[in-house]
């Protein structure tokens, strides 16, 4: 959990600074993001506050489970919430990277 959460920031930052650029393993991959590396950037620039947050979100509810872990059933719901909300904040992210790609 922690470190997919971690690798999302990482790859995000890299796209959104230019260090990443279109490629079929990495970042927001939609047919308006790919279209040019401008199109790339702006996308990921856009979708890097969204993806930050969820991601800060699913490490710290990584980091109570883990810290917590001697009662692993209670913890259940609290690592459903940190990916649940991980998910909502990449599709805001990748509705706002759609329309930043395509404002390019």
């Amino acid at each position: 959990m922690i470190a997919a959460a971690i690798a999302m920031i990482v790859v995000t930052n890299m796209a959104a600074t230019g260090k990443i650029g279109p490629n079929p393993g990495a970042g927001i991959r939609t047919k308006d993001t790919r279209r040019s590396p401008e199109a790339w950037q702006a996308a990921h620039i856009a979708a890097k506050p969204f993806i930050q947050f969820g991601a800060l979100v699913l490490i710290a509810c990584g980091c109570v489970v883990f810290a917590l872990s001697s009662e692993p059933t209670a913890l259940y719901g609290l690592a459903l919430v940190g990916i649940a909300l991980m998910l909502i904040a990449t599709l805001l992210g990748t509705v706002a990277a759609n329309r930043a790609a395509r404002s390019v």
